[in-house]
């Protein structure tokens, strides 16, 4: 990456310049990484799939997921995949759980920058590169264990080298393009199910309507595509319906239909819910993003061609709008739109979308420093005292951020018109990623209030290693990862019912069985919400208190 990017930047930087770029891109690698290790993994989401795949290597099954011992269809298993193959390589910790999510995330940059460099001119694809990383948004999304980002890689993957198949001079180049795009819809599919393939063809089919440009789906190469398509997505689900006989049904009516158009996951919003979001991911950019939709909503397709504008225009409208009437609605769901506004971003900022590029960057990141330092100060005065300490770390953060916001901007626009537009735009954008990252090492701060690692290290430590762990009326996600080892669930369902419900796997225990296992325990640990140990407590059940947190409580067979 290193050497292609030094090179294409060489004629306008020179050696000196190819040195900066060089440790420019030292300091976004070790930042992009560093984040990884530097706080436990958070309930839900990351305990899940660090869970997941730690189980998956360590019974030898990679084609049934599981998770706590339960059978866990919900999504594909490529992250899965992934992040076991990190484990067995490097060991199962907090940095390889989160190893694949930053590898997407730093992929996805990289195919930014080499698409937008062909579609759009070498500097769009920089500066669309550099808007991506600069975004709040994608810098904290890159560094939690969710699926989002890597099937948002996939699903970008299948847009751009689309759009590319469409300036391909050669029917063999265009052949090319198209059959890696439909080997990244796959492997979306692979990586959270079928919008790895309704995004990118209701994007294609809204382009074809809007412009009554049918020959838009003309040339996708069905039969060869259709085949790469089968033969990267086709075996893992042939194999999983084969072990599990109601996986099919499970898999695509409950987890796509259900999930879209109703709210059997508890995951509501209003319609408006995502706009906030959009405006985070945007961030310090936001005046070059929406100047890079005014220019593609201007732009024309030009003798039948595909505009790549209009495209990424539509593509970011389709993922919007699709999100956003779903009746499942959570805040990762928005990242397949982010490299696209970055793009259309660096279109602007590179292609006369602006008229003041550097001007209209330097004020953006010093606006929105100042609303994070006052949306922070605001913060602090009303909540900070209810996290005590680590509140106090998080806004320390939180400020330096927003400061070195301010600062970049300010020095932006002083220099705006005493140097050339493309190195404020450069040096901004990079101080924007800079402040990102330092965010995130605020929220190391934080993580620890949504995690049980702590009540997994005083198991560990308290002992014995066989002692049972019970998790009464609830499921913490991160408990099994930290403990290496499967709890026993009590009177609780969650996410694990379907497994429950068909009886094929590990039982959940209710509380009258529970009563009678800790009574006859020689040694046992249970983790419950606080009200629950209370009416335990006043039953008479003996439990000796470990360790309290807010919402809930460790306790211990009592020895003796």
């Amino acid at each position: 990456m290193s050497t292609v990017l030094t090179r294409s930047l060489a004629p306008r930087v020179g050696t000196s310049g190819s040195r900066y770029l060089l440790i420019g891109l030292a300091i976004i690698l070790a930042l992009w990484f560093v984040k990884l290790a530097n706080r436990p993994l958070a309930h839900p989401d990351e305990g899940r799939y660090a869970e997941i795949a730690r189980e998956m290597l360590a019974t030898g099954d990679w084609v049934t997921p599981r998770l706590n011992g339960f059978v866990y269809l919900q999504k594909p298993p490529l992250q899965y995949w992934a992040t076991a193959v990190a484990y067995k390589v490097f060991g199962p910790a907090e940095w390889t759980a989160r190893f694949w999510t930053a590898l997407t995330g730093l992929g996805m940059v990289v195919v930014a920058w080499l698409a937008g460099r062909r579609l759009f001119g070498r500097d769009a694809g920089t500066f669309g590169a550099l808007a991506l990383l600069a975004s709040p948004y994608f810098v904290v999304m890159s560094g939690i264990n969710t699926l989002d980002v890597g099937v948002s890689l996939f699903l970008n993957g299948a847009v751009l080298t689309y759009l590319l198949s469409r300036q391909a001079g050669t029917r063999r180049a265009e052949a090319g393009w198209m059959l890696a795009a439909w080997a990244a819809m796959a492997l979306a599919v692979l990586s959270k199910g079928l919008i790895g393939v309704v995004l990118p063809f209701a994007a294609l089919v809204g382009y074809a309507l809007w412009h009554r440009q049918p020959e838009a789906l003309a040339r996708l190469y069905w039969v060869p595509g259709i085949a790469v398509f089968l033969a990267i997505a086709a075996p893992w689900f042939t194999l999983a319906a084969h072990a599990n006989p109601e996986f099919l049904q499970y898999f695509f009516l409950h987890e796509h239909f259900q999930r879209f158009t109703s709210t059997v996951h508890n995951r509501a919003g209003p319609i408006w819910y995502f706009v906030p979001i959009l405006l985070l991911a945007v961030g310090p950019w936001a005046v070059a993003a929406a100047a890079g939709l005014r220019q593609a909503w201007r732009s024309r397709p030009a003798n039948g061609a595909v505009s790549p504008r209009r495209f990424l225009l539509v593509w970011c409208a389709v993922v919007f709008v699709f999100f956003s009437v779903s009746q499942s609605k959570l805040p990762a769901y928005l990242v397949p739109i982010v490299p696209a506004l970055a793009l259309l971003a660096g279109d602007a900022l590179a292609n006369g979308g602006l008229r003041r590029p550097g001007f209209a960057l330097a004020a953006g990141a010093m606006v929105f420093g100042v609303l994070l330092f006052t949306i922070n100060e605001f913060g602090e005065a009303q909540y900070v005292h209810l996290l005590e300490g680590t509140g106090e770390v998080f806004a320390d953060w939180a400020e330096s951020c927003a400061v070195l916001l301010v600062v970049a901007g300010g020095i932006g626009l002083y220099w705006v018109d005493r140097t050339d537009s493309r190195r404020i735009v450069v040096g901004v954008l990079g101080a924007c990623y800079v402040a990102m990252s330092l965010a995130m090492f605020g929220y190391g701060a934080l993580a620890p209030l949504r995690s049980g690692v702590a009540f997994a290290k005083q198991i560990n430590r308290a002992g014995p290693a066989e002692a049972p762990v019970y998790a009464v009326r609830m499921y913490e996600q991160t408990l099994p990862f930290y403990l290496n080892r499967l709890v026993t669930v009590v009177d609780f369902a969650g996410e694990l019912e379907p497994s429950i419900r068909d009886g094929s796997q590990n039982r959940v225990l209710s509380l009258e069985e529970f009563r009678a296992r800790w009574l006859a325990d020689a040694y046992a640990y249970a983790v419950m919400p606080v009200d629950t140990f209370e009416v335990l407590r006043g039953e008479g059940l003996p439990m000796d208190v470990v360790a309290e947190e807010p919402k809930r409580v460790l306790v211990r067979k009592p020895s003796g």
